[in-house]
Parts: structure tokens; C-alpha cells; sequence
């Protein structure tokens, strides 16, 4: 059960925490969530060039938080609007980057832009929106931004989990490529990001040797995308593409 404001939750990290720590693992160091954060791109850049994209494209990083992700897609020559909850968050983008991101501060579930964009990229905030009609509304926002795909991060559970922190809300990958597919869109590609890094049993030592996991998880990552295991990991990076 959950007895907080989403919303109010991230408004209020954004004013306390800056940098990582405002977006990545609340427990972690700068430097862990670094690390954590280095692996989904290098691990999001093995699935973006497969992409059929016109030049340049356009991107929606919808829940962009601190603007993890901008450098790697302006560094690809996209053009970036950034929404978020945190009117906070976004001053900061507007500080660091100026008129090279547009910026909107808007719920997902309320999104309204009157523009379609290439890419929907929506890295681990589904699962922080904890209110299942507000995370219905905020996926059909997402489709009909959509022009071609949806592309989320987060943890993609076969069953739903019954423990969990008070912030998120996991539902299983079914539910989610179910409504995903009402909504006119089905995966066509998958890469998994993390392994020990972030499981339950091993992330408490990964604080402490973020390195030391980083490689380990890399290692592992390779093996996977060598051999087409591509199912396996604690988290994935799916694309979900426009039926035509």
C-alpha cells in the first residue's frame, strides 16, 4: 500500500538532492549512481543506431529529471523537449543547456503538447507513478506523443512484486506491453542493462564497489548480447514501435 504523493515526492527530492542523487539510487553515492547510469548508455547506444530515424529526430524525454540522457542524444543531433514534475529540475536543465533542450513541467498523466516526436523516451519513471489509473492515462499520453516508438527502462517482472519501497509501484511486463499494444504499439527490440549491480541480494555491495560491479555486469552484458540472451537481466531497455 502506498501513502505518499508521487508528485509531492519527486517536487521535494529535486529542492533537496542535486546531481545523481536527485534521480539515481537514493542509497547510493554520486559515483554509484554514476556507474549505473554509464552502463544504460553504453547499453541504449547498442539499440538507438538500429533505430529507423530521420535527421534529425525528434525526442520527448518524458520524466527527464536532471537531463541524464541529453548529452547522449544531443551528442547524436537530436532535438530534445524535456518534461518533467519538478519545476526545480527544470530550472537547472534551463541553466546548463539554455535553447539546446525545450522544457515543459507537466504529470505524465496530463501531458498535452500538440506535437508528435520520433522517439518517446521514458527511463525509469513508470514505475515511480503510483496510482494505476494515473499510470494508465500516463502511458496512453505517451502513445499519443508517439510518432514511431516508446522506448522505457525499468524493471520488467514477470509477477507482480509484493514488497517494495514506498516510491515505486512495479507492474509486470505483461500488463504494460498489453496496454502498450491497445495502444497501437509492440516490441521489437530488448537489451538488458544491469545484472548485479542492481539485484536485491548483491546492490547493498555495489554502493561500496560500483566499479568492481560495473565491470562485472559489462562482462556479463557482452556474453548476453553475443549470444542473443537478451531476455536475461534485472533491467532492460525495450522498444516498443508504431503499427502501421
Amino acid at each position: 500500500m502506498h501513502h505518499i504523493n508521487d508528485q509531492e515526492y519527486w517536487i521535494r527530492r529535486h529542492q533537496e538532492k542535486d546531481g545523481l542523487a536527485a534521480v539515481g539510487m537514493l542509497t547510493s553515492s554520486e559515483e554509484s549512481n554514476y556507474w549505473l547510469y554509464q552502463i544504460v548508455l553504453e547499453q541504449y547506444e547498442l539499440i538507438f543506431r538500429k533505430l529507423n530515424l530521420p535527421i534529425p529526430p525528434k525526442v520527448l524525454d518524458a520524466g527527464c529529471g536532471i537531463g541524464a540522457y541529453f548529452d547522449f542524444f544531443l551528442a547524436r543531433h537530436c532535438i530534445v523537449t524535456a518534461v518533467d514534475v519538478s519545476p526545480e529540475a527544470l530550472e537547472k536543465i534551463k541553466t546548463k543547456y539554455g535553447v539546446k533542450v525545450k522544457t515543459f513541467c507537466s504529470p505524465l498523466n496530463n501531458l498535452t503538447l500538440n506535437e508528435s516526436f520520433d522517439i518517446v523516451h521514458c527511463f525509469d519513471v513508470l514505475y515511480h507513478i503510483l496510482n494505476d489509473r494515473e499510470w494508465t492515462q500516463a502511458l496512453e499520453r505517451l502513445a499519443l506523443h508517439s510518432g514511431h516508438y516508446i522506448i522505457l527502462h525499468e524493471r520488467f517482472l514477470a509477477r507482480r512484486q509484493f514488497i517494495s519501497a514506498r516510491h515505486v509501484n512495479f507492474r509486470t511486463y505483461s500488463v504494460t506491453a498489453n496496454k502498450l499494444q491497445a495502444l497501437g504499439f509492440t516490441e521489437t527490440a530488448t537489451i538488458p542493462t544491469h545484472f548485479f549491480a542492481s539485484y536485491l541480494f548483491t546492490y547493498f555491495w555495489a554502493k561500496y564497489f560500483p566499479e568492481f560491479f560495473y565491470r562485472l555486469d559489462k562482462k556479463i552484458l557482452d556474453f548476453c548480447v553475443r549470444n542473443n540472451h537478451l531476455s536475461w537481466g534485472a533491467y532492460h531497455i525495450k522498444v516498443f514501435e508504431k503499427v502501421k
